[in-house]
């Protein structure tokens, strides 16, 4: 049962499908939704606790929207936020929802809300793959998953490669007579390829029919083409029988034959006289051994040989007798043999075909394991399989844990494999339950947890909206999951469209199954409206306007998109022609008028081709026009290879042939006169090639693009682009290209190694670096311009004007075709071969059925106004008896809407017509011919092309704003006996980036001790950020765990340490030291100034909490005197760099901890201090703190957390909340705790009067002497 949507009152638990059509305010509802999340509204329908961002998962399918959905979230967030506190206006929503919060619970529902926006960036929202590759990585033991593994775009090129080496392992051992038949299935690897990838889903095979029956794939292939030898061997020898005769007699038999057709023997329709010489020379090429089959042209309709005896029989005139010749009667044999063989032979090859499928599919997969490579089928496939292992219920239950709540925007769009990922995850409860008693983890089997944590899947989309089947979205998959959730939803309000546009449309699919699937009806929507109308010559039209070509015969295809591609350029010129006179644009109900422009109109079309044949008419107009469904490489473009002539006269500047086809080309020259002249003047000739000398050596100073640029200027490029019609594209196209160059040459040696990837690339053959989405066509300046896009590619979108001109046209399911693809509930997705009629037309229907919801939405992106263009199309060759008005149109969606309003199943030109005519409404649906050619002076005027002066920059640039961080600040500071700066700069360009610097001066001794304790691990930066990461791996929530030898996560951690080490150079004899360390030390206690406080019993905790505060001009020596004012330490202080602080200061604290209401900086110390526990005394770490100058580190780790708790905790209090700064030498830490640990709590007064420095630099302390506290001021350890 579907019930309407009240956003306030949805329960917030289990499953629920919102069905949200066009325009109903969707995103909207997502956003308001996840307000109710964040505030724990809804009573009952609440779910059971306040969310936040990081809780609250939402799914969508392009970054785009990922970042759409983003901001629209954080917007409402601040939107309801600023409600609750007087300061902005409301809509009814919101009303609701906020009603329920009491007066004096406001302002901390405000503080809630506004720390829900502040984190949004940390918001789990994802597209589907980003999903996938977030719990991989974060749950890799449970999933599998490789630590190391790299998201490639695209792995075709690996693909290719397999397919390649599948073929020369398995087809070059092949006998002669069976690789002459491989070959005649695939003539080249890259044939067999493009089958395979037909068979391949997501990187899973799909199922192969052969007909009705299923083709399982063989052993081996061995094994299959076996069964054909005996047949091969038989037509190997009938072809050596036919050879024999034809070469004993080839001229009698072209003797025979010619005599025959001429003396009129044979009849002329089966052997025309005109095709006499061709079927002769492909005879001679087959008999000859040019080829091993016959041509296709040898063949008739009915499987016969064009000069078997059968068919010379079949030919002959009465009272003639055909040729004979024992030839002829061995052709016939062969033509049985072959009808004979022909289905083992498809057979057979579908069983090759099912194997290199399986073969290719498991070798890809491995490769790219072994790569250490993922594609985004893999992301998908690898948590599948994680999900449905031996793992997958306790995966499963601690994703659900850290997510507890999805939201899965555009459901319509999935398919199985990511439906059953989501289906798995946010089981039913009995699942759920059933999971968890199989899983063998004690920590989730059995435990009523596991499966009573609530949750809830609300999947939002629109059934009408799914037209993704090319990219494998699966309507089926929707519908299963339609009928298995606990309600389903619909919003029934339409904000999109005026009321005249929504009631067209409802009046158009208001038919009994206008989808033509039960399941999918169509539920008229209302309209909220527009505050605004379209108007022409100061009065409104009708929303939706049918085009009809009223005639009494059909029409062909052609006529027809011809027709209409005339009449929308007609209508668009003599609209934009009234909106310069002010008469045709919006007008709003304050009678404010805004004119059309050509921005406001979207032609929406099916294929390039039509969009071509719209945008040439446009251009025939004078109307300009961009597409945006533009998928063609500009490599393809003409301005491609006149850049490939400029760059190699560049190259070779001495070259006359060279230089002489640059300056040819339309970018250099208008004409070749002009190149000509020049030529014949050898003084310019000679200054011509020292000016490209030049540009050479620019080329090899500066670089491909700045050399560019500069001949540009030089030769007045844009200007000269611009004159043209199609100006503006090629110059888009010259400025990729050249950033393309740029791009490249950054990875390739000279100037001819970027040529030759220039030509490569004109040749299609890209390089695997290069983002294929780099290499599309980038839109020209589309502000002025009619946009043409297709329906596929306009979802999502909206326009205030849409033109259909070709909406009545469609392209059925080609019966020629040997091949196509067609779902059932047994095998899912299939490639059928073999096809029946029944499957054609089963095929046909589900055709049909997606076109319908291609005109559902492409109706639906329409705001006040649409054309349709309707035709009596007749497609196809008509028979004879076939009346002049019958049409085709019933196969077309919108063909097939008439039909269902007229009662009919197919339509002719009078019935057509009438229907028409009874869907007239008034004010809504208008019925008008098509627009006729418009008259030149109608045309929009052309554009000015006067480029304005260029604006000035009159601002100022602060060139000392920097990012610091304590690193910087310190780098530089000095005592007697420091590494000099050359030796450290040697060393730092020796090392990696990214590693402890803190210890880089530090050594490990020659001969290295042995393996023993933590004390003898190596020193230095590069095993100091090995010890950093490893603890960044580390659960503190299962920490608890390690006590229990046999605990899973007792084996997790040494799995963990063991493949860490084996990636670094260390002693394999290590990871039993530091497991038991592990085990021993991070459970111990920490400190005894803070009794009970130890890792494994901590109430929350973040890793690499990175901080960004902003600093407004501070000097480092006024830093350093108001640390060490406060934080007054025994030793000898390296003074900092002499650097001003202006601009941001980040950095990243390696772990906070929560213990008893208080917070806690911990960070990790790889330091040596010495070969003993005794080195590790609280003199020897604050000696060590004092000469690396850690205390400014833990001052501004403490400024850091003191502002992130202050805007985030309600009734914030420094000294009720933060508990100051742990450093754990790890090194000197021990089982027994309290040794290896420094504990200090920098004074209240040091970090408000840091916080105010920062905040409003110098002079807020000019006024103030600091005094320093004593050291009774902060606690001390």
């Amino acid at each position: 049962m579907t019930t309407s949507l009240d956003i306030p009152t949805l329960p917030l638990r289990g499953r629920r499908l919102i069905e949200a059509g066009a325009g109903t305010g969707k995103t909207f509802t997502l956003a308001a939704l996840y307000v109710r999340l964040v505030l724990g509204h809804g009573g009952d329908a609440a779910y059971p606790r306040p969310l936040m961002p990081p809780e609250i998962l939402v799914v969508t399918f392009t970054e785009a929207a990922t970042e759409e959905l983003r901001d629209r979230i954080r917007a409402r967030l601040r939107q309801a936020r600023e409600v609750l506190l007087g300061r902005a206006d409301s809509d009814p929503v919101l009303d609701r929802l906020l009603a329920d919060v009491a007066d004096d619970a406001r302002e901390q529902a405000a503080s809630r809300l506004d720390a829900a926006a502040r984190v949004m960036d940390d918001a789990a929202i994802f597209t589907i793959h980003g999903f996938c590759q977030r719990m991989l990585k974060r749950h890799a033991f449970d999933s599998g998953a490789l630590f190391a593994s790299e998201l490639v775009p695209d792995s075709s090129a690996l693909f290719a490669s397999l397919v390649e080496d599948y073929w020369r392992r398995q087809f070059y051992r092949q006998s002669s007579a069976r690789q002459r038949l491989l070959a005649q299935w695939w003539e080249t690897p890259e044939a067999l390829q493009q089958e395979i990838r037909l068979l391949l889903h997501g990187g899973r095979p799909r199922a192969l029919m052969l007909g009705e029956t299923l083709i399982n794939a063989p052993a081996s292939i061995d094994e299959a083409l076996a069964r054909l030898d005996r047949s091969l061997a038989q037509r190997d020898e009938a072809l050596a029988r036919l050879r024999e005769l034809w070469q004993g007699a080839g001229d009698e038999i072209t003797t025979l034959l010619r005599e025959a057709i001429d003396s009129g023997a044979l009849n002329a329709r089966l052997f025309r006289p005109a095709d006499l010489e061709a079927r002769l020379d492909a005879i001679r090429q087959w008999m000859i051994g040019e080829h091993d089959t016959p041509d296709d042209t040898l063949w008739d309709t009915k499987g016969r040989l064009w000069c078997s005896s059968t068919r010379l029989e079949d030919g002959r005139k009465k009272n003639h007798v055909p040729p004979v010749h024992p030839f002829f009667e061995a052709l016939s044999q062969f033509e049985t043999l072959a009808e004979d063989q022909r289905d083992q032979l498809t057979r057979v090859r579908a069983q090759v075909l099912a194997h290199a499928r399986d073969a290719l599919a498991q070798a890809l997969d491995q490769e790219k394991r072994r790569r250490g490579m993922w594609d985004f089928d893999d992301l998908l496939n690898s948590l599948d399989e994680a999900l449905a292992g031996p793992a997958g219920a306790r995966l499963a239950e601690r994703i659900r844990r850290n997510l507890p709540v999805a939201m899965i925007d555009e459901f319509q769009d999935t398919d199985p494999v990511q439906y059953r990922i989501f289906s798995t995850i946010y089981a039913l409860p009995q699942h759920t339950a059933a999971l968890a008693l199989q899983d063998s983890d004690p920590l989730v089997a059995g435990t009523p947890e596991a499966f009573e944590l609530p949750t809830a899947l609300l999947m939002i989309g629109d059934p009408r909206q799914a037209i993704y089947a090319f990219r494998g979205a699966d309507i089926d998959t929707y519908l299963q999951a339609r009928r298995h959730v606990d309600q389903r939803y619909t919003l029934d309000r339409n904000f999109r469209s005026t009321e005249a546009m929504v009631s067209a449309v409802n009046r158009l699919f208001a038919t009994e199954s206008p989808f033509q699937l039960e399941e999918i009806p169509y539920e008229a929507v209302t309209a909220q409206g527009r505050d605004e109308m379209f108007v022409e010559a100061g009065e409104p039209v009708e929303a939706l306007t049918c085009w009809y070509m009223d005639q009494a015969s059909s029409v062909r295809r052609d006529d027809y998109l011809d027709t209409m591609a005339t009449a929308t350029c007609a209508d668009i010129t003599r609209l934009l022609a009234g909106a310069r006179r002010g008469e045709t644009g919006f007008r709003s109900s304050d009678e404010t008028f805004r004119p059309l422009r050509p921005a406001d109109i979207a032609i929406l079309v099916r294929t390039g081709s039509e969009a071509m044949r719209v945008r040439q008419k446009l251009l025939e107009g004078g109307i300009r026009s961009v597409y945006l469904s533009q998928k063609t490489s500009v490599f393809e473009s003409r301005e491609a290879f006149h850049l490939l002539q400029l760059l190699e006269a560049c190259a070779h500047p001495r070259n006359d042939r060279s230089l002489r086809a640059a300056l040819a080309t339309r970018l250099m020259s208008d004409s070749l006169s002009e190149v000509a002249r020049l030529e014949a003047d050898e003084l310019e000739w000679e200054a011509m090639v020292e000016r490209f000398d030049g540009y050479h050596r620019l080329w090899q100073r500066q670089g491909v693009l700045p050399m560019l640029r500069v001949i540009m200027r030089d030769f007045d490029i844009p200007a000269r682009l611009l004159a043209r019609a199609d100006g503006e594209r090629a110059l888009t196209d010259v400025l990729h290209l050249g950033e393309l160059a740029q791009t490249a040459s950054a990875r390739l040696d000279g100037e001819q190694a970027l040529l030759r990837w220039w030509h490569q690339s004109l040749a299609g053959r890209f390089d695997s670096g290069m983002d294929p989405q780099s290499l599309i066509l980038r839109l020209e300046s589309d502000d002025t311009l009619v946009r043409v896009i297709t329906i596929h590619k306009s979802k999502g979108l909206e326009y205030p004007l849409v033109y259909l001109p070709f909406i009545a046209d469609h392209r059925e399911v080609d019966s020629k075709s040997k091949t196509l693809m067609l779902s059932d509930e047994t095998h899912g997705a299939s490639l059928i071969m073999q096809v029946s009629d029944e499957q054609r037309a089963r095929a046909d229907r589900v055709r049909l059925q997606e076109d319908l919801r291609l005109l559902y939405v492409a109706l639906t992106r329409a705001r006040y106004l649409c054309r349709l263009g309707v035709g009596p199309i007749y497609k196809g060759t008509a028979r004879k008896d076939t009346p002049a008005g019958a049409t085709t149109l019933s196969g077309s969606a919108l063909g097939a809407l008439l039909c269902q309003h007229g009662a009919c199943s197919s339509l002719d030109t009078a019935i057509l017509g009438e229907v028409l005519g009874a869907l007239v409404t008034p004010g809504s649906i208008a019925l008008t011919a098509p627009p006729s050619e418009p008259e030149r002076n109608a045309a929009a005027p052309e554009a000015s092309r006067e480029v304005g002066r260029a604006r000035r920059f009159t601002g100022r640039i602060d060139r000392n704003w920097w990012v610091a961080s304590y690193t910087a600040l310190v780098e530089g500071a000095r005592q007697p006996g420091d590494m000099t700066r050359q030796a450290r700069d040697a060393m730092l360009e020796a090392q990696a980036p990214g590693l402890d610097l803190e210890v880089l001066g530090e050594t490990s001794p020659i001969p290295l001790p042995p393996v023993r304790r933590l004390l003898d691990f190596p020193r230095g930066p590069r095993t100091g950020t090995f010890l950093h990461a490893l603890l960044e791996e580390i659960d503190p929530d299962r920490l608890g765990e390690l006590a229990t030898p046999d605990s899973p996560y007792h084996d997790e951690l040494y799995r963990l340490i063991r493949q860490r080490v084996q990636r670094s150079t260390l002693d394999p004899h290590w990871v039993a030291v530091l497991h038991d360390w592990c085990c021993a030390v991070l459970t111990a206690p920490l400190h005894p100034n803070l009794p009970g406080l130890s890792l494994d019993r901590l109430a929350g905790w973040r890793t690499e909490l990175e901080f960004w505060l902003s600093a407004q001009g501070v000097s480092s020596a006024r830093l350093d005197h108001l640390v060490r004012q406060h934080e007054a330490l025994p030793g000898v202080y390296p003074e900092l760099a002499p650097r001003t602080l202006a601009g941001m200061l980040k950095g990243y604290i390696d772990l906070v901890i929560e213990h008893d209401g208080r917070f806690y900086v911990i960070d990790w110390k790889s330091n040596h201090l010495g070969d003993t526990l005794e080195a590790y005394d609280q003199a020897a770490m604050m000696a060590s703190v004092v000469s690396h100058r850690y205390d400014i580190q833990y001052v501004l780790y403490t400024l850091a957390l003191h502002r992130h708790l202050k805007s985030r905790l309600p009734n914030y209090d420094f000294d009720a909340h933060l508990g100051g700064v742990l450093y754990l030498f790890l090194r000197g830490m021990t089982a027994e705790g309290g040794r290896g640990v420094l504990y200090r709590r920098p004074s209240r007064a040091l970090i408000e009067t840091l916080d105010r420095l920062l905040t409003e630099g110098e002079r807020a302390l000019d006024d103030e002497s600091v005094e320093p506290s004593s050291i009774a001021a902060g606690e001390r350890a």
